[in-house]
């Protein structure tokens, strides 16, 4: 059996560099899984919807500058899905452009 470290003498990472790691595990994905998942830590996620298959508004972002359909999520390549009673887009853009617009 190993001898291992008192759990007291063990310096324990704090919040920031648990993030610090997280963010740095993220990046070493490739951009389309973390798309996939709506986890790319430099870009910001949302979806639209409406009724199943009466949208008029399927093509339209959501209000602000920079959206582009997430095509990694739903119907693949795509970017939308369709449920018994409604439909939804998926979008992204960077995290940067975020404060822009309206």
């Amino acid at each position: 059996m190993t001898e291992t470290l008192e759990h007291a003498t063990c310096r324990q990472r704090t919040h920031g560099e648990d993030a610090a790691v997280y963010r740095a595990q993220l990046r070493r994905r490739p951009d389309e899984e973390l798309h996939a998942r709506a986890a790319h830590p430099d870009w910001e996620y949302t979806c639209t919807e409406g009724p199943r298959k009466q949208w008029d508004d399927v093509d339209r972002p959501p209000d602000g500058d920079g959206w582009v359909r997430n095509v990694h999520i739903g119907v693949r390549g795509e970017g939308w899905e369709r449920f018994d009673y409604t439909e939804e887009s998926y979008w992204m853009r960077p995290k940067d452009q975020g404060s822009e617009g309206g």
